[in-house]
């Protein structure tokens, strides 16, 4: 995993596109000479998962993000079935060493707006703190984390910090419980805001970082033997902007992380609702 610094995330960030949900945007084509290929728009999330599902590699282009490979009929059909079985997942460009969405939170086109099904359990536990939907998101993520390569490796775990005095946190109870699960350990609790966090949501998005920095997130010395050389899995209900995310995967590598992997519940449509 590359070194996660303010200056590599704004550069990630002003890719586009910065997500990829292939039930929604296939990506196999032709040339002119009718061969065919595979070409996602980047290879953040994209390739790492890919090639461990299929064994199939991806070459690099001339160009930044032109990743490709042509296909033969059984990998065709190989690939065919990839993008199929990725269902609503939601693979996302930034910082991390993956990052992964379960699903969009508004249906597509919608109108009104109409939560997906996993939007509304993210929704009802967070807003109704509804048991049933936390435990069924739990059991959602422990089935993404078995599925996903390097993901069920991880011997670490992580949810993004809650602000202190903060009386319910989706985030934090997601993390622990998938932590029982697996048992992996949790090094949520070693995460300490040395200053004032407030509520980013109310926050510009282009002052996010800042806040962020000026909130001072550490983590306990005690932290950095369980974290060493590990991969860990951070967790999140909800990726919108990606600030606080990529923040908090650079303190777990300051820390000694060895790869971070996000996994989120849900994809907002907005990426800067908070603009």
């Amino acid at each position: 995993m590359k070194e996660i610094s303010f200056a590599y995330f704004k550069e990630q960030e002003a890719k586009h596109p910065g997500r990829r949900c292939f039930a929604l945007n296939p990506d196999i084509h032709q040339t002119s000479a009718d061969k065919t290929y595979f070409r996602p728009p980047f290879a953040e999330s994209i390739k790492l998962v890919f090639e461990a599902d299929t064994g199939i590699q991806l070459r690099h282009g001339q160009e930044p993000d032109n990743w490709y490979c042509y296909l033969d009929e059984n990998q065709l059909l190989s690939v065919q079935n990839w993008q199929t079985l990725q269902g609503s997942r939601v693979f996302l460009r930034d910082c991390l060493s993956c990052s992964i969405a379960l699903d969009h939170n508004f249906v597509p086109a919608s109108a009104p707006q109409s939560y997906t099904q996993i939007g509304q359990l993210e929704h009802d536990a967070k807003k109704y703190r509804d048991e049933a939907a936390i435990r069924q998101l739990v059991d959602l993520y422990c089935e993404e984390i078995l599925g996903l390569p390097s993901y069920a490796d991880a011997s670490v775990i992580s949810a993004v910090p809650a602000r202190a005095g903060k009386d319910f946190d989706l985030p934090t109870i997601l993390a622990a419980r998938i932590a029982e699960r697996f048992d992996l350990a949790d090094v949520t609790p070693y995460f300490t805001y040395m200053g004032s966090k407030g509520q980013l949501k109310e926050t510009k998005y282009e002052e996010r970082w800042k806040r962020l920095e000026e909130a001072q997130l550490v983590m306990s010395p005690e932290a950095r033997p369980i974290i060493a050389d590990r991969s860990t899995i951070l967790i999140d209900d909800k990726y919108q902007s990606g600030v606080t995310a990529n923040f908090v995967a650079m303190v777990l590598q300051q820390n000694g992380a060895l790869d971070v992997f996000g996994l989120y519940a849900v994809k907002t449509w907005g990426d800067r609702d908070n603009s």
